[in-house]
C-alpha cells in the first residue's frame, strides 16, 4: 500500500451552503485513494460539527443506533457531545452529505463542519487554511489506518 506515488495533505475551506473546514488528501493514486475514501472501506473520519439547535441525548442515541436515510439505514456512529450546539462525530461510511442528513432527522441544520481526523491522522495545528504539504511516512501509515 504505501507504494511510490504523490500524496499531499490539505487544509481547504469552501462554501456548500454550509462551512466546511476539512482535510484534504490529493493523490494521483486511484487505488489508493479508493482505498481510504470508499465507504466500504470503513476508513473513520472524525468531523467536529456545530448546529442551530441543541445537541440531545436522542440524537446521540439515534447516531450509535443508525440513523434511517432515504438512501438506507447509516452504520452506527459515534457523536460525543461537547456543547449546548456542538459535538464530534466519527463516521465510518461517507455518504453524500451524511452528517448534514443525519442532524437534518432532527430538524438540525448544520452551521459548520470540521474534519479533524481521518483513519488515524489528525490534521496538523500547524497547516493553516488553503496551505498543502507532503505527507509524511508515519502520516501516510496513520491514514491508512482504520
Amino acid at each position: 500500500l504505501l507504494q511510490e506515488f504523490s500524496i499531499k495533505f490539505q487544509r481547504s475551506f469552501a462554501k456548500f451552503g454550509i462551512n466546511l473546514v476539512q482535510t484534504s488528501t490529493c493523490t494521483d493514486d486511484g487505488k489508493f485513494a479508493h482505498n481510504i475514501l470508499a465507504p466500504k472501506k470503513h476508513v473513520s473520519k472524525k468531523y467536529e460539527v456545530i448546529i442551530d439547535i441543541p445537541v440531545t441525548k436522542e440524537m446521540k442515541k439515534g447516531f450509535e443506533e443508525g440513523i434511517e436515510l432515504i438512501d438506507g439505514k447509516c452504520k452506527s456512529s459515534s457523536l460525543i457531545i461537547t456543547g449546548k450546539y456542538t459535538a464530534e462525530v466519527t463516521l465510518t461510511e461517507g455518504r453524500y452529505h451524511q452528517i448534514k442528513r443525519m442532524f437534518g432527522c432532527y430538524g438540525a441544520k448544520v452551521t459548520k463542519l470540521h474534519r479533524t481526523q481521518m483513519g488515524k491522522l489528525k490534521l496538523p495545528k500547524d497547516l493553516t487554511p488553503g496551505r498543502i504539504r507532503e505527507l509524511t511516512t508515519l502520516e501516510l501509515e496513520q491514514l491508512c489506518q482504520r
